[in-house]
């Protein structure tokens, strides 16, 4: 681990070099408080740092460092992911509108194979390390050596599809989908005050306005009055930002659509 702080060092001394006085006397602070191990740190120089060229240069090595320790994982913006995100809940939201009654057997089917790839991958380190390639331009560095957010997902379907009905279920999957990419990409760019685990006032406002417009959509769509439409959307939202927040080892990619149909569920009981 101490070799790869050193490597995490130096390159951080690179950037300073091209950076201005203020920045750089603050990246060489964070730096020297980076080789004592103080992870916290070492994470706010990756996500607060001069340029996106040095976040992705130093991803890789910070989750090498970081594995093991109660560190924060680092969650670069990336528009494929992002991407990803928005087409998978169309896609599930897709099978609930047309194919309700198959929509349990779907998702078993691909959790098992999920969690199945998940053993493999703790059992054989090389697949580990090629599958960790293919999936690079859409994984966060951290999910190398933890269990992936597209299994956490593929798990949170296989329970909205178990316990909820299809709209309810597929208005928790659209806060999902567009609610979490906007509040991550807002939120990394532009918020200043962070809540709680790096999310910021502006990130979660930002997930509670899309989340909503999103389920509105959605619930329209599979047929709600708009006025009941208007109530399951705003308990899905609310729910599903209060998922994010309290997201630790389980991923928010469970929690949200879990706690987002929690919400809407809660609240079609009582409309």
């Amino acid at each position: 681990m101490k070799a790869l702080l050193d490597d995490i060092y130096a390159l951080v001394a690179e950037i300073d070099r091209a950076a201005g006085a203020d920045v750089q006397a603050r990246r060489s602070e964070c730096a020297a408080q980076a080789r004592e191990l103080n992870a916290d740190v070492l994470a706010d120089v990756l996500e607060t740092g001069p340029s996106r060229d040095l976040r992705a240069r130093l991803a890789r090595p910070y989750a090498d460092a970081a594995r093991g320790t109660n560190a924060l994982p680092l969650r670069p913006s990336n528009l494929k992911r992002n991407v990803f995100h928005v087409v998978s809940s169309l896609v599930a939201i897709a099978v609930l509108y047309f194919l309700p009654e198959r929509a349990l057997l779907i998702a078993g089917s691909i959790a098992a194979g999920s969690w199945t790839l998940e053993l493999a991958r703790k059992l054989a380190p090389h697949l580990n390390d090629k599958l960790a390639k293919w999936f690079v331009p859409m994984a966060h560095p951290h999910e190398r050596y933890a269990i992936n957010a597209s299994t956490f997902y593929v798990t949170a379907l296989v329970i909205l599809a178990a316990c909820f009905e299809a709209r309810v279920s597929a208005m928790a999957c659209a806060v999902l989908g567009f609610a979490d990419p906007a509040a991550a990409r807002l939120g990394r760019r532009f918020g200043r005050f962070t809540i709680a685990r790096g999310r910021t006032v502006l990130g979660t406002l930002s997930f509670v306005i899309v989340g909503f417009a999103a389920a509105v959509t959605t619930g329209v769509v599979f047929g709600a009055p708009l006025r009941v439409a208007l109530t399951l959307a705003a308990a899905a939202a609310i729910c599903g930002a209060l998922g994010e927040l309290v997201a630790g080892r389980v991923d928010d990619n469970l929690t949200i659509p879990v706690s987002a149909a929690a919400g809407c569920a809660l609240a079609l009981a009582f409309t």
